[in-house]
């Protein structure tokens, strides 16, 4: 069975750290502990050796959990040194939260 980076199927890596979803101030985890950066930077890295491309998702500051997109400045700061791409997904399900905080987006 081919690992989940190597599957040719998938062209877009959504909620690429959901688990970070309602963990606003590290209320559940701290999330600059060094097992969890070095499992995500792993992960960053065997996907972008995939060609994948990574979401930055802003339904969770539309819906009032973060206040920040994730994955986060860091993560995307990331990716990005490693050649990653991105692409914007306001998981809207709804027309009044379609692009929500788009234009505030760093990447």
């Amino acid at each position: 069975m081919a690992r989940f980076s190597e599957r040719t199927d998938i062209d877009i890596i959504g909620h690429f750290d959901l688990i970070s979803k309602y963990n606003e101030n590290n209320r559940y985890f701290d999330e600059n502990n060094g097992k969890y950066v070095a499992a995500w930077k792993k992960a960053v890295d065997k996907l972008i050796s995939a060609n994948k491309t990574f979401e930055i998702n802003t339904g969770a500051i539309a819906r009032g959990y973060k206040t920040e997109p994730y994955p986060p400045v860091d993560t995307r700061a990331y990716i990005k040194s490693k050649g990653g791409k991105f692409i914007i997904s306001s998981d809207s399900h709804s027309a009044e939260r379609l692009c929500y905080y788009f234009d505030r987006i760093e990447y």
